[in-house]
């Protein structure tokens, strides 16, 4: 395993690389730094590992990235610091691992999907994003732009999984409780333009779907380049290899994040 140390305010991050085997340093290459997803207070350095390897086998240089959680800190700031300190030190050392510094991808899952979208509205370094049912909104909405059926699948699904967030929210720290806008993508993007985005999203989602869709018809408002793939009847984390037996939706995002790239000269 080739291993990348980041500092960061709580200590050092070490994260796995995933490089390519054919090819020397001298051959910069793609890179995709991967965010884990688990509401900010779970750690699963291996969320990715199939997507970094299917990637890797492209290659790509993928970067398994980690990030000190919430209740390891003083709430959400820690994470979202973290994931930037970690995208500016591949930037910075990019020759030197073999990286083309113009082409890195961040991209994330849930939570991961959060920070990767963060660092691409606080940084010019993301080339392109792809998000994997990613919380972006956070705070007081105007819903008049979403259909009453697109509501009611937020609605319904409150008990099944908005319950578990507001359990997380207690790690998340005082300034999320009084400033939740302070960390909300949708509300950032007023004043922020993102690279090339890819959302993939369930539709059965209660706790990201509805912030998904407000986020991409801002962005597409503003005129960004935001594509969202929603998959009818999917729930949160419907992409993950073991959520099920059926690896359809694995199999289908990896694809169609790899047309995107591709369709980018990414790959």
């Amino acid at each position: 395993m080739t291993a990348i140390n980041v500092q960061s305010e709580l200590g050092m991050l070490t994260m796995e690389m995933l490089k390519p085997d054919d090819g020397s340093v001298s051959d910069l290459r793609p890179c995709i730094i991967f965010y884990f997803g688990g509401g900010f207070v779970k750690r699963n350095l291996k969320h990715f590992k199939r997507q970094a390897e299917y990637f890797r086998n492209l290659g790509v240089i993928c970067i398994l990235a980690d990030y000190h959680l919430a209740n390891e800190g003083d709430g959400l700031a820690v994470c979202f610091a973290d994931a930037q300190a970690v995208l500016h030190e591949v930037a910075e050392k990019a020759e030197q691992l073999g990286i083309d510094r113009h082409k890195i991808v961040v991209c994330g899952g849930s939570a991961g999907g959060t920070l990767a979208c963060w660092c691409s509205l606080n940084s010019s370094i993301p080339c392109a994003q792809v998000l994997f049912n990613p919380v972006l909104f956070f705070g007081e909405q105007n819903i008049k732009k979403i259909s009453p059926k697109e509501i009611m699948v937020q609605i319904n699904g409150e008990a099944a999984g908005l319950n578990k967030v507001e359990t997380y929210k207690q790690a998340w720290g005082e300034e999320f409780k009084l400033y939740p806008q302070h960390f909300s993508a949708y509300h950032k993007l007023d004043d922020a333009v993102i690279p090339p985005t890819l959302i993939l999203q369930g539709s059965n989602d209660p706790i990201a779907y509805l912030g998904v869709i407000l986020f991409h018809q801002k962005a597409l408002e503003s005129g960004n380049d935001c594509h969202l793939v929603l998959y009818q009847g999917e729930e949160h984390g419907f992409f993950n290899y073991d959520k099920n037996d059926n690896k359809f939706c694995y199999e289908d995002t990896s694809k169609q994040m790899e047309a995107f790239l591709r369709e980018r000269n990414l790959i």
